[in-house]
């Protein structure tokens, strides 16, 4: 019952929302965000950049590998995977037998997903 009705969720939520209503007001006092402030400290922050040609390179070699694998190995994987994850079974070993096959792995959570469908939270205001 407590989670169908997302209690724990919302007492998540409310306990941010009143940490931040007493931040604001002051009546909770965080050194260097409401108090404390040096106005001429700019922090330096270094954004990381990757270079472009990485994800051609990760294309490439996701391409290669599906050209290069047994197809029809990978395949035969999956599918066995699909029918583990419609019963009972620990689902490990099949998982483990998709990698061998070179399955990649974006096609072993598309077929999780297929079976067990994707988890959507409910929002909590």
């Amino acid at each position: 019952a407590c989670i169908d009705q997302n209690y724990l969720q919302q007492e998540i939520a409310d306990a941010a929302y009143r940490y931040q209503q007493a931040v604001d007001s002051k009546k909770f006092i965080v050194v260097g965000v409401n108090e404390f402030i040096n106005q001429n400290e700019k922090p330096e922050i270094e954004i990381l950049k990757i270079d472009p040609g990485i994800e051609k390179e990760k294309i490439a070699r996701l391409q290669k590998l599906r050209r290069d694998r047994n197809n029809l190995m990978a395949r035969e994987t999956l599918d066995n995977l699909c029918q583990a994850c419609q019963g009972t079974e620990n689902l490990m070993p099949y998982v483990l037998e998709c990698v061998r096959a070179y399955a990649t792995e974006g096609e072993i959570i598309q077929v999780m997903k297929e079976v067990f469908s994707e988890y959507r939270e409910k929002p909590v205001f």
